[in-house]
């Protein structure tokens, strides 16, 4: 009789143990499935704002600032000048990777011989709108997240301080700002603009 209680109990503190560990095994496997969610949730929330290889957030507008627009703007003094052309339909034409200065005499040549456009045209990192608000310039282009593999905008913000100079001090990208270290003067140089027609802007 005794020897039939113990083994009664033993198979019931068994059975017990092989629950709990079911239970357990089943709440890790729930609550792993519950993490996986609430991550892949977060990564969507944080970028569901942001343009994916879409268009630039900023409406396309006549440009009526008191700007010059018959040349292009450049950064004077640096080795690289980073020339930008504004242009009256609110669309801009901006090189990230920019000019050097020795190479000035030469860039120019490309914009009157036409190759600098054709090189440009379907270059969608060069290509922006224009936003004008009283002193305040706002370009916005496309550029690529650091952690997503598309295209996305970002903002150059600056000041106008007379209708021949820009003084760039902040941009915007993924929805944060931040201050350049040093202002950014632009200066303007008058000069035959290429084309603004392009693939990413119409």
């Amino acid at each position: 009789m005794k020897t039939t209680l113990l083994r009664y109990w033993q198979i019931h503190m068994a059975n017990t143990l092989n629950a709990r560990e079911c239970r357990r095994q089943l709440f890790t496997v729930v609550w792993r499935n519950i993490m996986v969610l609430c991550f892949t949730f977060y990564l969507f929330s944080c970028n569901k704002n942001a343009t994916c290889d879409g268009g630039l957030t900023h409406p396309k507008t006549e440009f009526s600032a008191s700007l010059r627009i018959d040349g292009f703007y450049y950064k004077k003094g640096v080795k690289n000048i980073k020339p930008q052309f504004f242009y009256k339909n609110g669309i801009g034409l901006v090189e990230l990777v920019g000019t050097d200065t020795s190479e000035l005499v030469e860039f120019s040549t490309r914009i009157s011989n036409g190759s600098y456009y054709t090189d440009n045209k379907d270059n969608k990192f060069n290509w922006g709108l224009i936003r004008l608000n009283n002193d305040i310039i706002e370009i916005e282009f496309f550029d690529k997240s650091s952690n997503l593999e598309c295209f996305r905008p970002f903002i150059n913000r600056g000041i106008i301080l007379n209708d021949s100079t820009i003084a760039m001090t902040e941009y915007e990208f993924d929805n944060q700002i931040n201050q350049y270290p040093d202002t950014n003067f632009y200066y303007f140089k008058e000069f035959p603009k290429p084309d603004s027609t392009n693939s990413f802007i119409e």
